[in-house]
């Protein structure tokens, strides 16, 4: 690509960010995607024009690491602080850019000794950007950030870096080259990455991609037991330990019922799971979507005397939910009778949900019924 001017890089940064993530998504993790990721940033951050495949030095990656510092302070204080597109990709492109670049040490130094220096569960590169972040969230007061769509986004993407870290992209000179790289980019403490969540979390605790960061990270760590447990705690009322989760609840169980599904004897911890959400000390037993999952769960198992228990239950604590309705019509069809379907939908006027219904279809099926 062509060299960009000062005044148009903070406009590139979404094309830059957004060429980036493609080559790392498209390159599964491997050092050269890392690379091609890390050249893209280098163009926006540098402002230089992109030299050919492979020509990418220590001197191009301090000038580019440069660039963002005199970018960063214009974009943290984008509509007073608020940011926007543009603003929030720079940030963004400065974080990944921290990650993927190598720590700044001499070219005779090997991978091993950057590796080496990281502290606090973080390597070099996402230490530096980690303390990026801290500067963008802590730029803004709370009540700002919190209402900000753009640091919503930011924060989800920082979750995910410090989740799933990228390979970093050593460079081929006198000393070392890439293929020795081995996996020292890719040191993160899972204590760190969950901390660092967790504070995501207190901004967001209702962010989908976040919760979901959350629930695979407890996982990669053997930690959904006590995951399991504080949502449980959250459910009961009791939040210690967990309440910045508490705005994202429904989601949450809904996101570990899916991991515990795939698990083995995962069939029996999810109507554990389910039962111990949706009792009736539970403040989720309101929740309709979970009803959903509970109904789903019995029917796919073929458990239809269940699922018409767990259908029941459902109309009774939501009786104005529309779509749990029409899920146990459609699901319990051949098991219900006439006069049972006769006296649901009954209910269904008095609470106004309204349904379309064949009349004749159900008279004839009636008559089928007394035939038999």
């Amino acid at each position: 690509m062509a060299s960009v001017t000062s005044s148009d890089r903070m406009p590139a940064a979404a094309l830059a960010l957004g060429r980036a993530e493609l080559e790392l998504k498209h390159s599964a993790g491997s050092h050269s995607g890392s690379v091609a990721a890390l050249r893209a940033l280098v163009w926006l951050g540098a402002g230089t024009e992109e030299g050919a495949e492979g020509e990418l030095e220590y001197a191009a990656v301090a000038d580019a690491r440069r660039g963002f510092q005199d970018m960063l302070p214009q974009a943290l204080q984008t509509n007073g602080g608020r940011l926007d597109h543009s603003s929030s990709s720079v940030i963004k492109a400065a974080l990944l850019f921290e990650a993927l670049a190598p720590a700044a040490i001499q070219p005779s130094q090997g991978p091993e000794a950057a590796a080496s220096d990281a502290s606090g569960g973080l390597s070099p590169g996402m230490a530096a950007a980690a303390a990026i972040f801290n500067a963008a969230v802590e730029s803004v007061n709370p009540s700002t950030r919190r209402m900000s769509v753009y640091h919503e986004e930011l924060q989800a993407f920082f979750a995910r870096l410090i989740t799933f870290p990228v390979r970093v992209a050593y460079l081929t000179t006198e000393g070392h080259n890439g293929s020795s790289s081995n996996d020292h980019g890719l040191r993160v403490s899972p204590w760190a990455a969950k901390n660092a969540v967790r504070r995501v979390l207190q901004d967001f605790p209702g962010s989908a991609e976040v919760l979901s960061i959350w629930v695979q990270l407890h996982s990669r760590m053997h930690h959904l037991s006590a995951l399991r447990a504080t949502i449980t705690d959250i459910a009961a009322g009791r939040t210690s330990g967990g309440a910045e989760l508490a705005g994202g609840a429904p989601l949450l169980w809904a996101l570990l019922l899916r991991v515990e599904s795939r698990r083995p004897g995962g069939r029996h911890r999810v109507h554990g799971a389910l039962e111990n959400c949706l009792a009736s000390s539970s403040s989720l037993r309101s929740c309709p979507v979970l009803w959903r999952i509970y109904l789903a769960h019995h029917l796919a198992a073929g458990q239809l005397d269940h699922a018409h228990r767990v259908f029941l239950r459902a109309i009774h604590e939501c009786p104005s939910s529309k779509a749990l309705w029409l899920d146990g019509f459609a699901g319990l069809r051949r098991h219900l009778n006439p006069r049972e379907t006769g006296e649901l939908l009954e209910i269904c006027r008095d609470k106004e949900v309204f349904l379309r219904t064949d009349i004749f279809e159900m008279l004839l099926a009636e008559m089928d019924s007394d035939a038999g």
